[in-house]
């Protein structure tokens, strides 16, 4: 019994000195309508300005980024990158959208790019969803 005492004293103590520090969260939606070509690269882009992307949340947070889509009414999240492939109406594919972003300390830049045409059309609106966790 001594003993059974001794260690549920031991786990209390040990348990009490632990000093648990809340999580903080961020989560939003980003709607790009204006794209800007990259002509190097062969991708259209658009930089969003995220302050609370802050060095420390870049070292150390957990950022995870979706293409945001509607499905029967339903808010569908497609981790990035994303590849949509076209196809025509035998079934065989015509060309791919790539949506994938880079991700610099108070900035993501999201990134659409196409293959198979020499002058690809410039992007829709496209969603994209940001969480982060740090």
């Amino acid at each position: 019994m001594k003993k059974l005492l001794i260690l549920l004293f031991t786990i209390l103590l040990t348990n009490s000195c632990i000093e648990e520090t809340p999580v903080e969260t961020y989560e939003q939606y980003f709607t790009i309508k204006q794209w800007t070509w990259n002509p190097e690269h062969f991708y259209f882009y658009c930089d969003v300005d995220i302050p609370e992307l802050t060095k420390y949340v870049f070292d150390h947070g957990v950022i995870n980024t979706y293409y945001v889509a509607s499905v029967n009414g339903d808010e569908v999240l497609y981790p990035l990158p994303y590849d949509y492939y076209e196809r025509d109406a035998s079934g065989a594919y015509r060309w791919t959208e790539q949506s994938t972003c880079e991700i610099y300390p108070e900035v993501i830049r999201f990134i659409t790019q196409y293959n198979d045409f020499r002058n690809p059309p410039v992007p829709p609106a496209l969603t994209f969803r940001v969480k982060m966790m740090w």
